[in-house]
């Protein structure tokens, strides 16, 4: 977890995250996710951004940032930055360039 900025928003971005291969398939991933989420939270926060695969990440509530609103350092495939509010309507107005 690392605090950032998007814009003039605080926010925090979740990654990287692995499980080592023989430990794959039994729902560590999605458990280690959940509970940053929550530590985030705890912590006052209320929005995790995220660079990874809509397949994993959409069940865990995540969800694709409008191509555009969000400019990331370096090259970032568009459709793979998602966006989970831990609170109703976080990510609202979420847009500019992000940054430590």
């Amino acid at each position: 977890m690392w605090p950032i900025r998007v814009g003039e928003r605080a926010v925090v971005f979740l990654g990287p995250i692995a499980v080592e291969p023989s430990w794959r398939s039994r729902g560590l991933g999605a458990a280690l996710v959940r509970k940053a989420c929550e530590a985030t939270h705890d912590a006052g926060h209320d929005l995790v951004l995220l660079v990874g695969d809509p397949p994993f990440f959409g069940p865990l509530g995540f969800s694709m940032v409008p191509p555009g609103r969000v400019i990331m350092p370096g090259p970032v495939d568009p459709r793979r930055l998602l966006a989970k509010a831990l609170v109703p309507g976080a990510e609202t107005g979420l847009e500019g360039v992000a940054r430590v």
